[in-house]
């Protein structure tokens, strides 16, 4: 054990929790988890590659509902909500056809929740 941590000391090695299912902590070669959290980004990052402009912009006509998804009145409003769950934004209420004012939305909103 006195000789892992002369290596840690000396910046060869280091010790710490590498593997989820073990609870003590285990120890690693400094430039091998160097390495392997290299990799590990490069693959990551791989993985979130762009898309091509066409996915891109078929996704976002689907999203916005402009593609043939469009909703209407109450139930398109709860769609939207729910779309924009998480977003600190104001639902887009200009794409919907056919509401009836804010005031009388609301609490027929409510009471679809």
């Amino acid at each position: 054990m006195q000789a892992l941590v002369t290596l840690e000391q000396e910046g060869s090695a280091v010790r710490g929790h590498f593997d989820p299912d073990l609870v003590s902590k285990q120890w690693c070669k400094r430039r091998l988890l160097a390495r392997t959290s290299h990799h590990t980004v490069e693959r990551l990052h791989k993985e979130i590659a762009p898309v091509n402009p066409v996915a891109y912009m078929r996704f976002l006509f689907h999203w916005q509902g402009l593609a043939d998804n469009r909703v209407e009145g109450i139930r398109g409003i709860g769609v939207m909500l729910d779309r924009l769950a998480g977003f600190s934004i104001p639902a887009p209420l200009g794409r919907l056809k056919s509401c009836p004012p804010a005031s009388l939305l609301i609490p027929r909103i409510c009471l679809m929740t």
